[in-house]
């Protein structure tokens, strides 16, 4: 991304929209620890060197998980 990187992306759309699910895709994936990503705000972390339907199956599991609120 020209502007930032999809960790300051996600802190500011964890700032404007608390409730939305981010997916962190990105061959950096693996660089950032569990933990850090959800700090600000990202829902799960996915390598964009692994296959698509990792990616899909990710999503379909956040929105299908129950909410906490």
């Amino acid at each position: 991304m020209p502007v930032m990187n999809g960790i300051d992306a996600a802190r500011i759309l964890h700032r404007i929209l608390p409730s939305a699910l981010v997916i962190l895709f990105s061959c950096y994936g693996g660089v950032f620890q569990e933990d850090e990503a959800k700090s600000v705000g990202i829902s799960a972390l996915v390598s964009n060197d692994e296959a698509l339907a990792k990616l899909v199956g990710k999503a379909r599991s956040l929105f299908d998980a129950p909410t906490t609120e």
